[in-house]
């Protein structure tokens, strides 16, 4: 597949299977990860692969915080979106 083709047949998903991700696939997804651009070629890659038990604690604690209500303090934010941009989230 060229680069032009790539682009064309790019999809957003927004449903997914509940079938795990097998291991090999997601070796294979972030060993490709991995060799794109950084900035100044730092190459500052840090990455957790989480599953089961400890996935399930992970989304339970959000659920928690989000429903406590205790202020989101994430590491960047984004502006709020508008007009087409807006219509083009939801």
């Amino acid at each position: 597949m060229d680069i032009a083709e790539a682009i064309r047949s790019r999809q957003s998903i927004r449903g997914y299977k509940s079938t795990p991700v097998t291991k090999e696939i997601l070796k294979e997804i972030l060993d490709i990860a991995t060799r794109s651009p950084s900035s100044d070629n730092a190459q500052t890659w840090e990455i957790t692969v989480v599953s089961g038990e400890v996935l399930d604690n992970i989304r339970w604690g959000n659920v928690e915080l989000l429903t406590s209500g205790v202020t989101p303090n994430p590491d960047f934010t984004l502006g709020r979106l508008e007009g087409v941009y807006r219509q083009r989230e939801v």
